[in-house]
């Protein structure tokens, strides 16, 4: 369990358990530290014009998109979502932010669903 007291944000989003507690906790490099890091080193890389930043979060955000396949509802959108990150950094090293900033929305799609999943407790696994 964690340290964080129960029903705060930090505690549903870490947790990927059932309310029956039939579920198990998932490694924490495949939950949303993961994405949050990805988001994170993308802004900086659109921002900044750094590919190397882009890269690092295409990196960071592989572990999450191989999690979120495993969900009947995304399994084809966390692959797609994996390609187009790795597309996206190549796009900011070729200084085209508008077309990498395109190519991040089926993960910027997934994590915002995702998120409104967690915080309205809505369970994608019976």
């Amino acid at each position: 369990m964690s340290n964080t007291l129960p029903g705060t944000l930090a505690t549903r989003l870490a947790m990927c358990e059932p309310e029956d507690g039939a579920g198990m906790e998932q490694p924490v490099v495949l939950g949303w530290p993961s994405a949050a890091v990805a988001l994170a080193a993308f802004g900086a890389a659109l921002r900044t014009e750094r590919g190397w930043l882009g890269l690092a979060g295409a990196i960071a955000a592989t572990p999450f998109c191989v999690f979120v396949s495993g969900y009947a509802l995304f399994h084809w959108w966390g692959a797609v979502a994996g390609v187009a990150n790795f597309a996206a950094a190549l796009l900011i090293f070729r200084a085209r932010r508008d077309m990498a900033f395109a190519a991040l929305l089926p993960f910027l799609i997934i994590v915002t669903v995702l998120g409104v999943f967690a915080l309205r407790h809505i369970r994608l696994l019976r």
